[in-house]
């Protein structure tokens, strides 16, 4: 699978796909890990994940 070309955006602005599959996500429930080819940001977030102590 080819990589779709993502805009830089801040971790609290979500592009247009993000945000769509984001609603779906809320709508839902259950989405196919293909569906997130679009939205590579709100699977690979450009930060270390904070751990709860």
């Amino acid at each position: 699978m080819t990589p779709v070309p993502h805009a830089g955006h801040g971790i609290e602005d979500l592009c247009a796909a993000g945000t769509t599959l984001y609603e779906r996500a809320l709508d839902g429930g259950d989405l196919a890990a293909g569906d997130a080819v679009e939205a590579p940001c709100l699977v690979d977030p450009p930060h270390r994940p904070v751990r709860d102590p």
